[in-house]
């Protein structure tokens, strides 16, 4: 939620830091039940809006590797 808010906020620094921290905590075996009930994946929500945060913030070739991620559907 921080990734989101921070991002629709205009705080592109902080909704990238945000998505990094989600990345990086990211486990899949324990987001299949959360992503099951509310139907989004905490990982392609964080490279989805963190690819905007990236593309805002003047950082292109890494927004589209982000983007890329997120249509992949997988964090690692």
């Amino acid at each position: 939620m921080l990734v989101s808010t921070s991002f629709w906020s205009g705080a592109f620094v902080n909704a990238h830091e945000h998505s990094e921290k989600v990345l990086a905590l990211y486990d899949p075996e324990r987001a299949r039940s959360p992503a099951l009930i509310s139907g989004t994946d905490s990982a392609v929500a964080a490279l989805s809006v963190g690819a905007w945060a990236l593309w805002y913030l003047g950082y292109p070739d890494q927004a589209l590797k982000r983007a890329s991620e997120a249509l992949g559907g997988s964090a690692k």
